[in-house]
């Protein structure tokens, strides 16, 4: 018996190669995902006119895919001095569980 392997594609990013070396990973629909491992920066930051739709759908699975979390609740987020909203992320593995 053989076993097919399946192929699920990635998400596509409208970011060129050029940004992702910035760490950027996803821009559009008022949303920016930065997620740069050398500098241990990982944050997505919403305008006002965010889409939450992409957010929920594109930006935090994209995240997650690149294993990526969101902070704790008290952590979360922080306003920006132009109106937008950055939410901050941090590695998976590095978040721990209280019970």
């Amino acid at each position: 018996m053989r076993l097919a392997a399946i192929s699920i594609p990635r998400p596509r990013s409208p970011i060129g190669e050029a940004h992702r070396e910035a760490g950027i990973v996803y821009r559009g629909a008022g949303i920016t995902f930065v997620a740069d491992w050398e500098a241990v920066d990982f944050h997505i930051t919403a305008q006002p006119s965010y889409s939450a739709t992409v957010m929920e759908g594109t930006v935090l699975p994209l995240a997650k895919q690149k294993g990526l979390t969101l902070l704790p609740d008290e952590d979360l987020a922080e306003l920006m001095a132009d109106g937008s909203t950055r939410i901050y992320l941090v590695p998976a593995a590095d978040v721990e569980v209280e019970f």
